[in-house]
């Protein structure tokens, strides 16, 4: 048999201790996948923000009023969604 090995994972069983560089690999991988979380999540909100700031107003259906967005607004806007 011939082959190449690409990735190898080794799991524990549970109930069985795991060793240091278990644990080390796990909170390894589980930050790697929390920085892909955020980096995703402001990658996603700053396209949105930069479309939304592309108009230059909106116009309300209910009004004739128009409702100026700019960076300000959007940057208020931000800070109340954390």
């Amino acid at each position: 048999m011939d082959g190449t090995v690409i990735d190898v994972r080794v799991f524990c069983r549970e109930g069985v201790e795991k060793d240091q560089r278990s644990n080390e690999i796990e909170v390894a991988e589980i930050d790697a996948v929390r920085k892909d979380l955020k980096d995703q999540l402001r990658i996603m909100e700053t396209d949105i923000f930069n479309r939304v700031q592309s108009y230059s107003s909106i116009k309300s259906q209910n009004r004739k009023k128009v409702l100026k967005i700019d960076k300000d607004y959007l940057e208020n806007l931000k800070k109340k969604m954390v």
